[in-house]
C-alpha cells in the first residue's frame, strides 16, 4: 500500500492539490480522511462527490468491506477527537511508548480503514490531505504501508489573515450551509508553528519527504508540479502549464476539505495577495516575528517575498 499525504496548515491550498493529485490515473483522493469516525455516521455530511457521505456507493463499499458496528465506529469517532489533534503533537512528538489503548485502538482501525479503500478502489495510491501531524504519525506506526509525505507550506501572515479575515463555509458542507470557525492571529500562528514543525519532523521519519511552498505552487504550477513528482518518485504524470492553467475536475470521494471540491467547473490557479495589500506593516512585522525561526526554515522573510 502507498499512501502520499499532504501535511501542513489549513488555508495552504491543500484541497486544490489534493484535487489535482487525485484526478491522477490510479490515484484515489480521500480529502482529509482524520475526519472519517466523525463523519460517517451523520445524515447531513456530503462526499466530494456530492452525494451524502453514508450514502455514497463508495463509502458505502469500504463500509462493508469494514464490517465495523455502528457502537465500534461511534467509541472512534469519541476516540480520534480526543487524540488526533494538532494540540497532540508535542506529545506524540516526544512520547516514549504508544501503550494507551485508545492509540492502539486508533491505529488499528486505520489500518483497516485505509486497507478496505484499496480493496475497494483498487489504487496505486492513497491520497490523504488530513495535513495535520498526529494523523501522519499515526499513519507511521501501522507497519507495511509506503508513505510519502508532500509538505504544503504558505506564509504563516498569509494563513493567518485568511482565518482571521475569510469566512468559509464548514468543510463538511452540510445540506444546512454552516461556516467555518474564525480564528485570532495568535491562535492561527501558533497552530502554523506546530504543524508545521511537526510536519517536518514526522516527514523527516518517513521514507521520502518533500516540500512544496503555495506561493511557488501558484506562480508556476507545472514546473512546481513536476518537480515536486520527480522528488517523490512519481513517473509518468507530467502536467503542462496549458492543463493547469484552468483545471477542470472529475469528483473525487473526499471526505473534508475546503468547499471547492464539490465544483465541478475548471480552476485557474492564482497567488493571493489579499493578505499583503490588507495587512498593516507593522502588523506583518509583528506576526511575522512569532514565526520567524520557522519562517526562515522554510524560505520565507519579514518583508514577505
Amino acid at each position: 500500500m502507498k499512501i502520499l499525504y499532504i501535511g501542513g496548515s489549513g488555508r495552504s491550498g491543500s484541497t486544490l492539490l489534493e484535487m489535482i493529485l487525485g484526478n491522477l490515473p490510479k490515484y484515489c483522493s480521500v480529502g482529509e480522511i482524520r475526519h472519517f469516525w466523525e463523519y460517517i455516521l451523520d445524515k447531513e455530511i456530503l462526499c466530494g462527490c456530492g452525494s451524502i457521505l453514508q450514502e455514497c456507493s463508495f463509502w458505502k463499499r469500504v463500509l462493508r468491506e469494514l464490517n465495523y458496528s455502528e457502537t465500534q465506529i461511534n467509541q472512534l469517532k469519541k476516540i480520534s477527537r480526543k487524540i488526533n489533534r494538532t494540540s497532540n503533537s508535542f506529545f506524540l512528538g516526544h512520547c516514549k511508548t504508544l501503550s494507551s489503548p485508545r492509540v492502539s485502538t486508533l491505529i488499528a482501525a486505520t489500518k483497516d480503514l485505509y486497507k478496505a479503500i484499496q480493496t475497494v478502489n483498487q489504487c496505486d495510491v492513497i491520497v490523504d490531505s488530513s495535513k495535520i501531524p498526529s494523523h501522519l504519525f499515526f499513519l507511521q506506526q501501522i507497519p507495511g504501508p509506503e508513505i510519502k509525505v508532500l509538505h504544503l507550506v504558505r506564509d504563516s501572515r498569509a494563513v493567518a489573515y485568511s482565518w482571521n479575515k475569510r469566512r468559509k463555509k464548514q468543510k463538511s458542507a452540510a445540506r444546512n450551509v454552516k461556516f467555518m470557525d474564525q480564528r485570532s492571529f495568535l491562535n492561527s500562528i501558533l497552530r502554523w508553528n506546530i504543524e508545521n514543525y511537526y510536519i517536518w519532523k514526522f516527514g523527516l521519519n518517513s521514507g521520502i519527504y518533500t516540500r512544496v511552498r503555495y506561493e511557488d505552487f501558484a506562480v508556476e504550477p507545472a514546473l512546481t508540479l513536476n518537480k515536486t513528482f520527480g522528488l517523490l518518485g512519481i513517473k509518468n504524470q507530467l502536467l503542462s502549464e496549458k492543463f493547469l492553467q484552468e483545471v477542470n475536475f472529475k469528483p473525487t470521494h473526499s471526505v473534508g476539505g475546503n468547499p471547492i471540491r464539490f465544483s465541478q467547473k475548471s480552476h485557474k490557479i492564482l497567488l493571493d495577495k489579499e493578505w499583503q495589500r490588507q495587512m498593516p506593516g507593522l502588523s506583518k512585522f509583528f506576526w511575522g516575528i512569532l514565526s520567524l525561526p520557522q519562517l526562515k526554515r522554510f524560505g520565507y522573510h519579514l518583508n514577505c517575498s
